[in-house]
């Protein structure tokens, strides 16, 4: 499987993922988008995934 087809098949969920952000409270929100982004930096830096 490429890397490629493993985006493609996350593409669908990409539409909730606005809609659940407008749904947090104000402060929440800035919580979370720093949370998302301390995990992906997290994945990035510490697996080694081969892509």
């Amino acid at each position: 499987m490429s890397k490629a087809e493993t985006e493609r098949i996350w593409l669908p969920f990409t539409l909730w993922l606005p809609l659940a952000a407008a749904l947090l409270p104000s402060p929440a929100q800035r919580w979370w988008l720093a949370a998302q982004a301390a995990v992906a930096l997290a994945v990035n830096h510490l697996l080694f995934t081969g892509w």
